[in-house]
């Protein structure tokens, strides 16, 4: 039986250029728009394609490319989730009652670089999103957790299968059925703290909790992104080192960070679509 290897990648964020370099620097090639590995390697990326960067089209387009060649698996992220929600009346065939994420300033400032691609092609973009709504929430891959933010088992087992229908993503929306497991697995547990502006320029009265430091020792190995890591990659700190943070911050103009199973090792690569924030 031949042995598994994977490489996991963290929030891409639009860095399209920087996707395809990671990609050639793992070893991954394209023929006829097929994708393989000359070591017969599976790709999963945990999410956060898009937003921020110039070319969030373009990484989306690329990561379907590699799920449609049979090598590689995507984790919807919360920046996937949003885009979606962004599109979808929080009443069927009503859009002057909103959407399901809400159009205020500081979501659309968020979503600007995306929406500006959506609007120029939105045909593009009703395909790259009917995939999209297809792909897992959450997944387990050759005896190992992956997931965007947390891997929390109580929210994980309420996540809905895929966010398929428009039904579905509603019921993601604040105060309905799926709300809870959404806010957790795919924007990490929080807790109340005096107000202070996060690295984005955001005001919030919240703060992530680092639910990794206390994830059981003898839990499988998870994989995720969302927390903006920075410096040296390595695991992050738990009892068992058993947990594994993708994210360095490529949004911000970091390094795109993948970590390979089973030699344990990251590869990452420089930044090439925007220049690092201080």
């Amino acid at each position: 039986m031949q042995e598994v290897k994977v490489d996991v990648i963290g929030d891409i964020h639009g860095m399209h250029r920087t996707f395809r370099d990671l990609l050639d620097a793992l070893g991954w090639r394209r023929q006829n728009g097929r994708w393989a590995h000359p070591e017969r390697r599976h790709l999963i990326q945990v999410g956060d394609l898009v937003d921020r960067g110039p070319d969030s089209l373009g990484v989306v387009e690329t990561m379907r490319e590699l799920c449609d060649s049979g090598v590689a698996s995507h984790v919807i992220g919360n920046h996937e989730y949003n885009a979606l929600a962004w599109f979808v009346p929080l009443v069927p065939g009503d859009p002057s009652a909103g959407c399901v994420r809400s159009h205020n300033p500081g979501h659309l400032k968020q979503f600007s670089a995306t929406l500006a691609q959506i609007e120029a092609e939105p045909k593009r973009w009703d395909d790259l999103a009917a995939w999209i709504r297809r792909q897992p929430l959450a997944m387990e891959y050759a005896g190992m957790r992956f997931v965007h933010a947390a891997w929390i088992p109580t929210y994980v087992n309420l996540l809905p299968r895929s966010l398929e229908s428009d039904d579905v993503i509603r019921l993601c929306g604040h105060g309905k059925k799926f709300a809870p497991a959404i806010d957790i697995c795919l924007k990490g547990p929080e807790e109340r703290s005096p107000m202070h502006v996060d690295d984005h320029g955001i005001r919030r009265r919240t703060r992530r909790i680092p639910w990794w430091e206390s994830y059981p020792a003898d839990a499988p190995i998870v994989c995720f992104g969302h927390h903006w890591f920075r410096g040296t990659p390595s695991p992050a700190p738990s009892s068992a080192h058993n947990t594994y943070c993708l994210d360095y911050s490529a949004g911000r103009g970091g390094d795109l960070v993948a970590w390979r199973y089973p030699e344990d090792y990251f590869v990452s690569v420089r930044n090439a679509d925007v220049t690092p924030l201080s």
